[in-house]
Formats: C-alpha cells, structure tokens, sequence
C-alpha cells in the first residue's frame, strides 16, 4: 500500500507479542546472560564438525547403497551446511534478500512512501529458490519415511 502523507510515513514502532516481555539487562549480568565471543565461535565449531562428520557419513552410507532413519534425522536441519558450496550459496542468497529488501526501504524512505506490499512481493521473490529447496527437501524427507 502507497501513501503519501507524512503522517503515516513515520516509520513503524517496534512492537511485540502480548506473550512477550522486554527486559533490561544490566550491563554488570551480561556476561551471565549471554554467550561470549568464545562461547559462540565454539557452537559455531561444533555445528560445522558436526556437519563435516554427516556429510562424511552420508557419502560412505550413499555408496553401501542407502542411509537409515537415524541418519536421515541427523541431517534435518543442517542440510544447508552438508556440503560446502551449498553452505556458501544459502549465505550469498540471504545476504542478496536483505540487501534487496533493505535497499527498497531505503528507496522507499526517500521518496516519502511506506509499500509493504511491494516489500513483501520483493522478499518473496529473492526468497523463492530457499522455499523451493525447503519443499522438495521436504518432499524427499516424507518419500524416504513413507517407503
């Protein structure tokens, strides 16, 4: 939706779920409360060997002529990171849906607009080859259970 009124060019307030709670955390708790650089790095590190030893797996299971249940539910949710050009072209493809959306605000913003429409057409469209690939994975997932 177009506007061109001033008024309702102000740019949305954040706002919450009724169930969601903002709390201030003070500065001298932030350690207690959040990960660390080295915290995270480390989660970071595991997901990726975690990764490493499915695909590994996966390509010895692949040539003994299948994998098993088990292995195919280790692999739910990380099958982006599985192989490392993929993992590499799901992160240029998210960068490219941000910077699309983002410019448009951008744009948007300077010719004194608000087009959520045109926003939400812009991701759906950036986002389209991530909704395929999540559908034919799923497609795949239901084929190998229900065989």
């Amino acid at each position: 939706m177009s506007t061109s009124s001033t008024a309702s060019n102000r740019r949305p307030r954040i706002s919450f779920s009724r169930f969601s709670q903002q709390v201030l955390i003070p500065k001298d708790q932030k350690d207690s409360k959040w990960y660390s650089l080295q915290e995270r790095n480390g989660l970071r590190q595991d997901a990726v060997q975690e990764a490493r030893r499915m695909a590994k797996e996966l390509e010895a299971a692949t040539t003994k002529g299948g994998i098993t249940l088990e292995q195919l539910h280790e692999c739910v949710g990380i099958e982006n990171f599985v192989t490392r050009g993929l993992a590499k072209q799901v992160v240029e493809r998210r960068r490219a849906l941000i910077r699309a959306v983002l410019l448009e605000q951008n744009l948007q913003r300077q010719r004194g607009i608000t087009d959520n429409e045109m926003l939400r057409t812009m991701s759906r469209r950036k986002s389209e080859w991530s909704r395929d690939r999540a559908r034919k994975l799923a497609e795949g997932y239901s084929e190998f259970l229900n065989r």
